[in-house]
């Protein structure tokens, strides 16, 4: 994560969501006029996802979504940020490859057509735990509580 996803994160409120598989996850999420940011935790270990313009679009065109403007890229955004506002209502959640990485998936329905997204989130560090690691994911959430 750079410093000024770092930064942004900072003051963004935490939302709490119970899994389908009854695990407790926290997130923190930024959006704005250029892409979005998501930090989520589940206590043990953090991840990281983030996506600018030119990687909303790509990301866009595997969801068969065409994004030719900026216009629409502000309607995407926010979408994605009614997603994660209500993560409960509107997103599963699932750990992938050995805890590694997480799946946020959502979807909306309006009208006829649904939107569906998911959010890669990948593990800040991926190496096994080390009393290292630990600290470093204490001391960077610890950051973001107080």
């Amino acid at each position: 994560m750079d410093e000024d996803s770092y930064t942004r994160l900072l003051s963004a409120p935490w939302n709490c969501v119970k899994a389908n598989d009854d695990n407790v996850y926290y997130l923190k999420y930024h959006t704005d006029n250029t892409g979005y940011r998501l930090l989520v935790t589940d206590l043990r270990r953090v991840w990281y996802d983030a996506a600018n313009a030119r990687a909303l679009k790509k990301q866009a065109s595997s969801h068969r979504l065409v994004i030719d403007d900026d216009e629409q890229l502000q309607q995407l955004l926010k979408h994605l940020e009614t997603f994660l506002h209500d993560v409960k209502g509107k997103c599963q959640v699932e750990q992938m490859k050995e805890g590694q990485e997480l799946r946020i998936r959502g979807s909306e329905s309006q009208g006829f057509a649904t939107l569906a997204w998911t959010f890669m989130c990948k593990a800040l560090l991926a190496e096994a735990p080390t009393m290292c690691n630990m600290t470093f994911h204490l001391e960077s959430l610890m950051k973001h509580v107080f």
